[in-house]
């Protein structure tokens, strides 16, 4: 959520259908959770070169969700690296496994473009993309550039895209980006999950 009338997703969640489901307070595939709410939209604005989709609802959200991440379309991300995030989705542990049964979380950090580069094996970012990260070790492997690779082990997967990547900017809950991409292979070292600024407008 963006604000009380507009979600920012993945496109990829926008080109299946005519229609596009939204679930609020749910946390759990097993049971009704308090406050689970549904509702569905029929407007959507698929971007025309990035990976992202704003979803337009009628129904008023701040009714429905207590808290409403920050939003900072200037944020500098290169003065943020390092930042603690998280990305939270019902995606699954390998490209081939299934999904989640509830809700999960993981904690990473944030990385602009070019540090990302520098430390990993991406080498075609585009302008509007950022890395959500594990910290690189002295035993991680080195690149091209001579630097240790991010570490693996924990990362978004299939099934996640359009997860939004919150960060600690300040000591505010912000959203920075929304997971669009990665390897083919989930939480490999030095290939860490690729996500959109969240940029958009409304």
């Amino acid at each position: 959520m963006i604000d009380a009338n507009w979600i920012l997703t993945s496109a990829t969640c926008c080109k299946r259908d005519d229609i596009v489901t939204i679930k609020f307070n749910d946390y759990s595939i097993f049971y009704a959770d308090d406050n689970e709410q549904e509702i569905i939209s029929t407007i959507f604005h698929i971007h025309k070169d990035l990976d992202a989709c704003l979803i337009r609802t009628v129904t008023d959200m701040s009714k429905i969700v207590d808290n409403v991440p920050c939003r900072s379309p200037s944020l500098d991300i290169s003065s943020n690296n390092g930042a603690k995030c998280w990305n939270a989705g019902w995606g699954s542990a390998t490209m081939s496994g299934n999904w989640a049964f509830n809700l999960e979380t993981i904690g990473v950090n944030l990385l602009d473009k070019l540090t990302c580069q520098m430390r990993s094996y991406w080498s075609n970012l585009y302008e509007n993309e950022i890395c959500a990260v594990v910290a690189p070790t002295e035993s991680t492997k080195i690149n091209g550039y001579g630097y240790h690779v991010v570490a693996g082990g924990k990362e978004t997967c299939y099934g996640d895209f359009g997860a939004p990547l919150l960060c600690d900017i300040g000591g505010v809950n912000t959203l920075v980006g929304i997971n669009s991409r990665g390897y083919d292979k989930c939480a490999k070292e030095g290939y860490p999950a690729i996500h959109q600024i969240g940029r958009a407008h409304v």
